[in-house]
């Protein structure tokens, strides 16, 4: 007789709202009684061809399940810090998007929010930022009330925020990576083209001088 049980989560960290345990029973009539043969010291396989018993609960995670105190004292020292998540930052006019090129809406406000930031540490004017869309971990942001929570979903990574002084070819190369990728940006003015397999190519590239102008690169 072979038996087994598992503990399986259907959903994982914040979606996890079902656990299932599952428990397996595969009879054999024929070695039910006989002992369990030592253990093989190379890996095998074991099949129950015959009969082969299933039995599945339900439960939901909800809020009708009691707290469980060992469990709140765990989390006694982190709940500060959760609802500290929920700091109102400011209002937003209009929904933020993620998709397209720039990364959307979305895209470019995190990239003028990092270049403005960059900006006021380092004292000094900053050209351009860029932001890889695959970091924004978020699709949308709904207008209304922007909380330090939008802010953490939408950048979990602990990334460190890196400036650079490159030249103009640089600059260009690194703009057409920008295009070809469809990545977020702040600073630069592009014109680029859609090509017959749908791929982007930079075209021409400018940035604002200090007294306002755009100039090519």
């Amino acid at each position: 007789m072979i038996s087994k049980s598992v503990l399986k989560i259907v959903r994982s960290l914040a979606y996890a709202l079902w656990l299932l345990l599952l428990s397996f029973s595969a009879v054999d009539p024929a070695s039910a009684q006989q002992p369990a043969p030592a253990a093989s010291p190379t890996p095998s396989t074991i099949t129950a061809p015959r009969d082969v018993k299933a039995h599945v609960t339900e439960r939901l995670i909800d809020s009708s399940i009691p707290d469980d105190p060992a469990v709140d004292q765990m989390l006694a020292v982190y709940t500060p810090k959760v609802r500290a998540l929920d700091t109102i930052l400011g209002k937003l006019k209009g929904e933020l998007k993620k998709g397209g090129m720039g990364a959307g809406s979305l895209g470019n406000f995190v990239a003028d929010g990092m270049r403005a930031q960059a900006s006021a540490r380092l004292g000094k004017r900053i050209d351009l930022a860029i932001m890889n869309g695959g970091g924004l971990r978020r699709n949308t942001i709904s207008e209304g009330e922007l909380r330090a929570r939008d802010i953490f979903e939408l950048l979990p990574f602990e990334n460190a925020l890196v400036t650079l002084d490159l030249s103009g070819e640089q600059i260009l190369k690194l703009l057409g990576v920008v295009v070809s990728g469809r990545e977020a940006q702040s600073g630069a003015r592009l014109t680029y083209m859609i090509k017959a397999d749908k791929s982007s190519q930079l075209e021409t590239a400018m940035l604002r001088d200090e007294q306002g102008r755009d100039q090519e690169i």
